[in-house]
């Protein structure tokens, strides 16, 4: 298998702020670990409910990284954005900046409790839209509503983009997770694909089981767009 290159847009690296990383030497490691898989740019997502450091902080956190990544990662490119856990005030902290949008762009990427409902789902969808921003459901395959329906269709027509974690793509089949989320890529509804990387045990970066999956599977074209053209697209904050 050759080696793709991989845009990464869902990942915990900024150490000490929220449940991921807990050190910049855990940190480093990680994203060595993903770049010897192809991971040739990532964005910072810490939790936006559970920060402990304001915006600018998370930005300082960043470009320590990134210096000191230049070194050893000549090719990585890191960008900053939050995993937004989304409240009735949400577009109140968006607009006044209290949140972070995905590369400063209109793209937010957005965490939903598991068992909401999807009437409240397609809600909160809307409010973000109206409000001009472009939502990136996290990790949709965690989302009990979506899994018992076939509405992932109708949210992308509203204004929603999804992403799924790479390691519900490469896990056994025998797993209704993994079913289900091949079910999607195969019907072409998914947009953007993460790590979720938290750590280097129980949530790494593993990429290398999905692509296989990926590359007997999918189209060509899409294939390239899910794992780097439509991450490009985003950070340039135009239209996927």
């Amino acid at each position: 298998m050759k080696q793709r290159k991989i845009f990464d847009i869902h990942t915990h690296i900024l150490p000490g702020v929220d449940d991921g990383s807990d050190s910049m030497r855990t940190t480093m490691k990680m994203l060595k670990m993903a770049y010897r898989q192809g991971a040739r740019a990532v964005i910072a997502t810490p939790h936006g409910s559970a920060s402990r450091v304001s915006p600018s902080q998370c930005r300082d956190l960043l470009e320590m990284i990134q210096e000191k990544s230049q070194k050893e990662l000549p090719k990585l490119k890191l960008y900053l954005g939050e995993e937004v856990f989304y409240s009735r005030e949400s577009v109140q902290h968006l607009n006044r900046g209290k949140l972070i949008t995905m590369a400063d762009t209109s793209y937010v990427l957005t965490e939903f409790p598991y068992t909401i409902s999807y009437r409240d789902l397609y809600s909160a969808v809307r409010e973000l839209v109206w409000a001009r921003y472009r939502p990136i459901l996290a990790h949709i395959e965690r989302y009990s509503c979506l899994r018992d329906s076939d509405c992932t269709e109708e949210l992308s027509e509203c204004g929603a983009y999804l992403q799924i974690n790479f390691s519900s793509i490469g896990g056994s089949c025998l797993n209704s997770t993994v079913r289900w989320s091949r079910r999607q890529l195969m019907a072409g509804r998914i947009h953007f694909l993460g790590s979720d990387m938290h750590n280097l045990k129980s949530r790494r970066p593993e990429f290398v089981k999905a692509i296989e999956w990926m590359e007997r599977h999918l189209e060509e074209d899409y294939l390239g767009e899910i794992l780097w053209k439509n991450a490009k697209k985003m950070v340039r904050d135009e239209q996927v």
